[in-house]
């Protein structure tokens, strides 16, 4: 797996690698936890969209 983060980040490279692993246990746990404070799309429904190739 490849990671990569904007130059200009206030994220360490580690808090970054964090928080990818803390998104990606969310996705695969199908949680209904927003996927961003600032945003009402949960990963349960992002999945859904993922996996219906986001027909709306």
């Amino acid at each position: 797996m490849m990671v990569s983060r904007p130059a200009d980040s206030s994220l360490s490279h580690k808090n970054a690698l964090e928080r990818c692993v803390e998104h990606a246990k969310l996705w695969l746990a199908n949680s209904d936890q927003a996927i961003a404070s600032n945003c009402d799309v949960s990963y349960v429904v992002l999945r859904e969209n993922v996996k219906n190739g986001f027909d709306c």
